[in-house]
């Protein structure tokens, strides 16, 4: 593994982790970012997985900018990001937005939602997303 890293139970399930998406959730300094190169580390040295199929999602530019040096420092190109600019791409990718907004206008909101149902209720989509947001509901 990585440096000088002794992983315990719970971040070696985390490392080892193949099938599908796994969440490293843990207090500040407790080493999520180690326990993510070690697991980049390890779907691409044990399970041949092409690191450029890799998404690893922080809650904060800072760490998003750590990982994507200690996996440059590795050699493998991951994408790495936090929430907010990842599905800024997604949007950007999507003509949704411009590189240039900040933020997300009501229009587009229409216009996309417009894409897969009549007439959208804007304020009513609004309102869902913060209700799910406000009481971590799923989708």
């Amino acid at each position: 593994m990585v440096g000088i890293f002794s992983p315990n139970k719970e971040q070696q399930l985390a490392i080892d982790h193949f099938q599908g998406a796994c969440a490293v959730v843990a207090n500040p300094g407790s080493g999520k970012s180690t326990v993510l190169v070690n697991r980049i580390k390890n779907l691409v040295e044990v399970h041949n997985v092409n690191p450029s199929d890799i998404l690893a999602i922080s809650f904060t530019s800072n760490t998003a900018n750590e990982l994507k040096k200690k996996l440059k420092d590795m050699g493998y190109t991951v994408n790495v990001g936090t929430f907010h600019s990842i599905c800024k791409s997604l949007l950007i990718s999507n003509n949704v937005m411009s590189f240039e907004q900040k933020q997300i206008q009501e229009w587009q909101i229409k216009q996309a939602f417009g894409k897969i149902m009549d007439n959208p209720n804007i304020d009513d989509i609004l309102s869902y997303i913060n209700y799910q947001k406000c009481y971590m509901k799923d989708v």
